[in-house]
């Protein structure tokens, strides 16, 4: 019957003994649970919110890591433009033709390393706030029994 919606869907060759859901004429009744899986239900639920706020403890701590180690970087880029600049410096004070040059680059480096310390505390803070945020997360969200509980 081609005027019935599921007909081009159907494939006349399928074999007979499989019944299409389409051509059920029963009403479809919703599933009713029982007491045990209702039991079964919570505990999955509780055993996902387990495993997401494990997931979600291990992903900050790595992130924070993560920071905590481009701030090292970024500490050690520092020292690296400190010494540049201690250089600059001091061949600015052996050649002094070139004094403006000198002056002009170890002050330049001298804003570079602000800049590394600045990027370096800013890492510092959000792998704080990461770390931090992650824990209060975890804390903050009832398992679905504390729910019933309360």
């Amino acid at each position: 019957n081609v005027d019935h919606p599921t007909a081009l869907l159907s494939d006349d060759r399928s074999s007979p003994g499989i019944a299409n859901a389409a051509d059920n004429d029963e009403p479809m009744r919703p599933h009713h649970q029982t007491p045990e899986q209702a039991d079964r239900m919570t505990a999955m639920r509780e055993l996902a919110n387990a495993t997401a706020s494990v997931a979600l403890n291990r992903s900050a701590r790595g992130q924070a890591n993560e920071l905590r180690t481009r701030a090292v970087m970024h500490l050690c880029q520092a020292g690296v433009v400190t010494l540049c600049s201690f250089a600059f410096f001091m061949c600015g004070n052996r050649i002094p033709k070139m004094r403006f040059v000198w002056y002009t680059a170890g002050g330049l480096a001298a804003v570079l390393v602000c800049f590394f310390l600045v990027e370096m505390v800013q890492k510092l803070i959000a792998a704080r706030s990461v770390y931090d945020g992650s824990q209060s997360v975890t804390k903050l969200s009832p398992t679905p029994s504390e729910e019933m509980s309360a």
